[in-house]
């Protein structure tokens, strides 16, 4: 039963209880979706928003750091195309180099004292490597002093051609090399050469240089891709020129560092070339 005041009206506040309470209210069971029971809330404030989701900044900071990623892998892939593209020939670069290869079949058969005795081809494994514009192999010798030489002479990409040294291609051959590669000045060009040793009973010693052009004088940068090796420095030619000069050494020469008595090669190179560099044709750069 509820008091009355004594007017007969009903009192604002129920005696005795203070304030009438605030509905309460329910909600399932938290731990699962699923009808678990209910479970007393109280007077608990409307239900704030979850602090668990994910920022959709978060998302797009995702998003950009894919694109980012994806813009820098296909730039790489243009660059490399396009240094590839140089190194190896293309981007029109083949018409000048077969002109070029076109140009060392008119080198003469005497030069100077040394005379032609026999031409040869390169093998087809080496000639599908080196992808070669033009070539040249022949035998010269001295009629003076009965000394021989071979030479190797091509014209092609700059990429395969400036990889090809005799440390490559030697041992192969069932040669030893015989110590690290030299440097030498012949006529005012630049040379490598090394000593090889073959592996048989003969124990044969023979001395291989090698340089590169442009159509200029022969340099000797070191082979690969490291700063001013070959790779790198004749990248952006049309294409480029590679001689090797091997010669059986003398009985008197003890080492590649033995210079006392001339080799066959070396003497070669200094009667040769100027015959040999009206024919080669300068690049445009």
């Amino acid at each position: 039963m509820i008091a009355q005041t004594r007017d007969g009206r009903l009192p604002d506040v129920a005696p005795d209880h203070g304030a009438l309470p605030a509905p309460r209210r329910f909600r399932r069971g938290a731990d699962t979706g699923k009808a678990t029971g209910l479970v007393d809330t109280g007077t608990s404030h409307p239900r704030q928003p979850s602090t668990h989701s994910i920022p959709g900044g978060r998302n797009r900071m995702k998003v950009g750091l894919l694109i980012a990623g994806l813009v820098l892998a296909v730039g790489l892939t243009l660059v490399g195309g396009l240094l590839h593209g140089a190194m190896s020939g293309r981007w029109g670069a083949e018409r000048a180099g077969l002109a070029a290869g076109e140009e060392l079949e008119q080198l003469p058969a005497e030069l100077n004292d040394w005379t032609q005795r026999d031409r040869m081809e390169l093998d087809e494994s080496a000639a599908s490597m080196l992808q070669c514009y033009g070539q040249t192999a022949r035998t010269y010798f001295d009629p003076t002093t009965g000394q021989s030489v071979q030479m190797t002479l091509i014209v092609g990409p700059t990429g395969p051609t400036s990889e090809h040294t005799a440390e490559v291609c030697m041992p192969s051959r069932e040669y030893k090399q015989m110590g690290a590669r030299l440097k030498a000045v012949l006529g005012g060009h630049e040379f490598w050469y090394v000593d090889f040793k073959r592996n048989d009973l003969s124990g044969t010693r023979v001395r291989v240089y090698w340089a590169w052009s442009t159509g200029g004088p022969w340099e000797a940068p070191v082979p690969g891709l490291r700063p001013g090796g070959a790779r790198l420095r004749y990248a952006g030619e049309p294409y480029l020129y590679k001689i090797q000069v091997s010669c059986i050494l003398p009985a008197g020469v003890t080492g590649a560092s033995d210079t006392k008595v001339p080799d066959p090669a070396s003497r070669f190179l200094r009667d040769s070339l100027p015959a040999i560099q009206p024919h080669l044709l300068k690049t445009s750069s």
